[in-house]
């Protein structure tokens, strides 16, 4: 069991953190990972989102690998069967909702807006944090994503 928080608690058995590492392992992009403790990948998303929640200190790179930290965990959900997958959705029940009201200008997106993912599913693209801190802004300025 994993408590960090009253909202974030979680647990997961050998065979379903061997199910997690073989599906990471199967992705080209997540295989690095794969020997990771999918619980700690859980908690990195926490505390990328509670570092978005009160202000980003990183630069862009650093950014979108939260993000892409979210797309593997998003991998994953796609990928196990019930009930671990409602499980792992409930887990991120909290992080999400606090990721989501700390994004601004949904109208935009920091993902290849040919990949066309559905925004439901991939919410954490479609915007760009409130609290962003100076080495983020001035890379998303650099980009198009705000006019100086």
């Amino acid at each position: 069991m994993y408590p960090v928080e009253e909202s974030l608690s979680f647990f997961f058995s050998r065979r379903e953190q061997q199910l997690i590492e073989e599906l990471l392992l199967a992705h080209d992009e997540f295989a690095d990972y794969a020997e990771e403790d999918f619980g700690a990948l859980l908690l990195d998303w926490n505390d990328f989102v509670s570092e978005c929640s009160t202000r980003f200190e990183g630069d862009l790179w650093e950014y979108r690998q939260g993000l892409r930290l979210r797309d593997m965990i998003q991998h994953v959900i796609a990928n196990t069967p019930e009930p671990l997958r409602s499980r792992i959705r409930e887990t991120l029940k909290d992080p999400d909702e606090r990721f989501r009201q700390s994004l601004t200008d949904r109208r935009k997106r920091l993902d290849d807006p040919e990949l066309a993912l559905p925004p439901e599913e991939h919410f954490w693209y479609h915007g760009v944090i409130r609290h962003a801190g100076v080495d983020l802004r001035r890379d998303l300025i650099r980009h198009g994503w705000y006019k100086p």
